[in-house]
């Protein structure tokens, strides 16, 4: 059957609508300011395919239902139906593709909250650590400063104490940093926070080979030269750790999302 002149006309009308509408919105997408999240892209785009397929199939039933052999006497109305059926179907795939889109950005959102929320802990975790580490540093320049041998035994109760202070902090630092390879990114933590963990497991074992020395030597006498070397080193140390944990945290702040 020969399409008549107003068929033909609206058809071509219909056609360059069609081809207007999908230059005008990749010009708009392409050239929008804003930033948009993912699922915002996602779903516009969705909508924008299923309107611009739809279109396609109503003039394409529109043509088919003119073109038919046997004519009808209502073409638009059946060329309607036919769009309305390939549009259920349309609409359908397109809401489980943004319903599977709105479940992984809220997957990703309770993600990055939880890892903020475990963040924020351990920053109170490492003020603590970064805390007895000077602490326990502090108390030895001090016993390493008494002037008598008495004063040194008076103490040498307390200087096993801070050394099982120190001892723990030496396994809690380890454990709780090691910790963090659960929520970081496994490539950023072996080349950035494992050497980092090792660096200070070093530092610490140090320090603690430091009070073996003493512990395991009570009587040794005042103003050794051991007294001396250490006298000079521990400050340098005591800065070292403060600067030591201090990197974790800012490390720590490239991951927290408030």
């Amino acid at each position: 059957m020969e399409l008549n002149q107003a068929s033909q006309t609206f058809l071509v009308f219909f056609f360059v609508f069609l081809f207007s509408l999908i230059g005008f919105a990749f010009y708009v997408n392409k050239n929008k300011r804003l930033p948009e999240t993912p699922l915002v892209n996602a779903v516009q785009t969705s909508i924008l395919f299923v309107g611009i397929f739809t279109l396609l199939v109503f003039g394409a039933s529109y043509y088919f239902v003119l073109a038919d052999t046997k004519p009808t006497d209502q073409p638009l109305k059946d060329a309607l139906s036919v769009t309305a059926s390939f549009f259920g179907g349309f609409a359908t795939l397109t809401a489980a593709f943004i319903g599977s889109k709105l479940f992984n950005d809220w997957r990703d959102q309770h993600n990055k909250q939880v890892n903020s929320d475990f963040i924020m802990k351990f920053y109170d975790n490492l003020f603590e650590m970064k805390a007895t580490a000077i602490s326990v540093v502090g108390y030895f320049i001090d016993y390493l400063n008494l002037e008598t041998l008495e004063q040194r035994q008076e103490q040498y109760e307390n200087l096993i104490n801070h050394n099982k202070r120190l001892c723990y902090l030496i396994d809690y630092s380890s454990q709780s940093l090691s910790d963090l390879a659960f929520i970081l990114d496994e490539d950023d933590y072996d080349k950035n926070f494992k050497p980092m963990i090792g660096q200070l497991h070093e530092k610490l074992s140090i320090l603690n080979d430091f009070f073996r020395l003493y512990i395991n030597n009570p009587n040794a006498p005042i103003s050794s030269d051991a007294d001396q070397i250490l006298i000079e080193q521990l400050p340098e140390l005591e800065e070292d750790l403060y600067d030591h944990y201090r990197s974790f945290m800012v490390e720590l702040k490239r991951y927290y999302r408030a």
